[in-house]
């Protein structure tokens, strides 16, 4: 969240457990942070705030997997937010963020499983070297006829091609000449 509030003027949504949190709670109140109810109807209050916040140009960034993973996978984006964007008439602009490896390999920024919040941001802090990368989709356009389902449906694959790993690289052709020089 730091990194890409440092990268985005924009404000965040979070679960409403957040606002209850020592430190995290009070910061994410300072930075304009809306809140969700999580469970049926959670989300009808926030989208009634973030629609005029939206019309007045505001921006938003939401978490759409709903939760945090280990970055191995993209889980399914849950398509509830992103009504706010059709019914705001904004386009939807996925970022993809991916962290580097330690120097010595461990994967040190996923915040999943028994991790609490204070050993999370210890392990960061203590990280030398930690990389990440931002990555700006190109923004979705809405379609007439777009719902909020294929909304969700085109910036998960969006994300999903972007942090796909790439192919593997052909050997270039000075060492594949090299090579037959050789078994010649």
């Amino acid at each position: 969240i730091p990194l890409v509030g440092a990268a985005l003027c924009s404000r965040f949504v979070a679960k409403s457990e957040i606002q209850h949190w020592p430190v995290a709670g009070w910061l994410a109140k300072c930075i304009g942070t809306f809140y969700i109810r999580r469970g049926p109807g959670g989300s009808r209050p926030l989208l009634e705030k973030l629609r005029p916040h939206l019309h007045r140009g505001g921006s938003v960034v939401i978490f759409p997997e709903g939760t945090t993973t280990d970055g191995r996978e993209v889980l399914p984006f849950h398509p509830r937010l992103f009504q706010a964007a059709l019914d705001a008439g904004c386009p939807v602009q996925p970022v993809a963020l991916r962290y580097g490896p330690a120097p010595d390999g461990r994967e040190l920024a996923p915040f999943i499983g028994d991790d609490t919040l204070v050993d999370h941001i210890v392990r960061l802090l203590r990280a030398p070297g930690l990389s990440a990368e931002l990555h700006y989709c190109p923004p979705i356009r809405l379609g007439p006829h777009e719902d909020r389902h294929a909304l969700a449906r085109r910036a998960e694959e969006a994300i999903r091609h972007c942090l796909a790993p790439e192919p593997p690289c052909r050997r270039p052709a000075l060492l594949e000449r090299h090579a037959q020089t050789r078994a010649a």
